[in-house]
This record gives C-alpha cells, structure tokens and sequence, in this order.
C-alpha cells in the first residue's frame, strides 16, 4: 500500500508540473496573440492610404513588402496613389517647395550581400549554398556561391562534391529569395536563400 502511495504521489506531482506548464504556455500563447491582433490593426491603421481630413499628404514606408506609398491630395479634393520600389539600399524622399514629394531609389547597381541557402539540384541532390550577390536590379539579383552536398556534415566524402555556381534570385519577401542556380557540373538547381 506503502508503495501504491508513494507512485500516486509521484504521479500527482509530474501532473502538476506538466499543468503549471501548460498554463503559462497557455498565457504566453494567448498574450501573443493579442499583442499579434493589436499590432496588425494599428500596421493596418499605419498604411491606409485614406487621407484624414487635416493631412495634405503621407508617405508609407513598408520595408518588408519593398514599397513606399505616397498619397497626396489633388486640388480637386481627390486622392492620388503611388507606390514606388523601395530597396533595402538607401533611399531619399524629398519635398519641394510646392508641396511635391519625390522618392529617388537605385533601381540597379553593384552590391555585396552575403547568404545561405537550402534547395536542391535538378540531379537530385539536396544542396546548402552560401555566397553573396554581387548585382542587383529592383528584386533580382545576381550573385555566385559555393553549393555543398548536405551530406558535407556528416560525411568529409560529400565534401568532394562542392560546387562553384552562379545564380539569380528574386526577392519574394523582407530577406528571403528564390533562387536558381547553374553551378560547374552544368546542374541547375533551385533554392531558398537568406541573406546575412
């Protein structure tokens, strides 16, 4: 009977353990939720291109999405929209002395911008690639890398299979990019890619 106790008590005790910790995962789940909702109806609020009744005019900055907005009031009383590229390079906005406001942005250029990369080869390898882009223009960009074999971590053998490649990535949100690839063995491949 001693024994049937003493494993009751024991299990009475993980219970609780295992309840504390579901009620403060619980809290911290639902505290991130509504912090969650506050902050998508206050960007919501942030990027309406509706104009109040005192604003002449704004400008949204949206980073993630690459875009700026700028909404200005037409003598007629009615709202103008235009959204501009907006690179993760400098940018300048300038107002002139009538009230224009002008987004000057490098479309293209020369760059360095270090990545990694998960995807895969057409051969059927599944590869990591890290490199850097060396070109741009708007959301694409160009750049070289080394693919390794994603063997290369547990195996020095797929070390071997280290390729030199050139790709072409499109930017399809904040830092991450698509890309393809056509390395030294003439494989082309596909990957997901972050830049650093």
């Amino acid at each position: 009977m001693k024994a049937l106790k003493s494993i009751v008590d024991k299990i009475k005790s993980k219970v609780k353990r295992i309840a504390v910790i579901a009620l403060i995962v619980l809290i911290a789940l639902t505290s991130w939720k509504g912090c969650r909702m506050l902050q998508k109806k206050q960007d919501s609020d942030a990027t309406s291109t509706i104009l109040k009744p005192d604003e002449r005019g704004k400008i949204i900055v949206d980073p993630v999405k690459h875009k700026i907005t700028t909404v200005t009031r037409n003598p007629d009383g009615t709202e103008k929209v235009k959204d501009t590229y907006l690179p993760d390079r400098p940018s300048v906005i300038t107002e002139d002395k009538n009230g224009k406001v002008k987004v000057v942005t490098q479309k293209f250029g020369t760059e360095v911008r270090p990545y990694l990369g998960v995807g895969g080869a057409l051969d059927g390898t599944p590869r990591v690639h890290a490199g850097s882009d060396l070109w741009y223009y708007k959301k694409l960009d160009l750049g070289v890398g080394l693919d390794f074999n994603a063997g290369v971590f547990s195996s020095i053998a797929d070390f071997r299979d280290t390729r030199i490649s050139a790709n072409a990535s499109y930017n399809i949100y904040s830092n991450t990019s698509l890309a393809l690839s056509f390395d030294n063995h003439k494989v082309v491949g596909l990957f997901v890619k972050v830049r650093l």
